[in-house]
């Protein structure tokens, strides 16, 4: 199951990942003016990784003490989507969503957290 970590810190509850992948596109639609294409195709990719266990270690990167995982498909500075998320328990917990910028940085032009410099929306993030 995924729990969604919204900018104010705020959790949903639990979801299957197809619930997961309606609420990530709003957000898509919403902040960045994404109606469909390999934007959604990517974020469903990113998506499957996460659901499979196939995140990616980021470094010395932690958020809510835990260490941060990232999911990216998608071509980077073209139509990526990097998910950055922790695992506790049985449930993934997305809390930031952006785009693949370069090798190994990535910007949180979707969505991050409020109040975590780090994390917060429109942050560079290097790998």
């Amino acid at each position: 199951m995924i729990v969604i970590v919204k900018s104010d810190g705020t959790e949903t509850l639990p979801m299957h990942q197809p619930q997961v992948q309606l609420y990530l596109q709003n957000v898509l639609k919403s902040v960045l003016k994404v109606s469909g294409g390999s934007k959604i195709t990517n974020l469903s990719q990113a998506l499957n990784d996460i659901s499979k266990g196939e995140g990616k270690a980021s470094g010395n990167y932690r958020f809510r003490n835990q260490p941060v995982l990232h999911a990216s498909a998608g071509v980077p500075g073209v139509s990526s989507v990097t998910l950055l998320f922790y695992r506790q328990g049985a449930n993934d917990y997305i809390f930031a969503m952006g785009s693949h910028k370069g090798s190994s940085s990535y910007v949180l032009d979707a969505y991050g957290q409020t109040g975590d410099a780090t994390y917060k929306h429109k942050a560079g993030i290097s790998l």
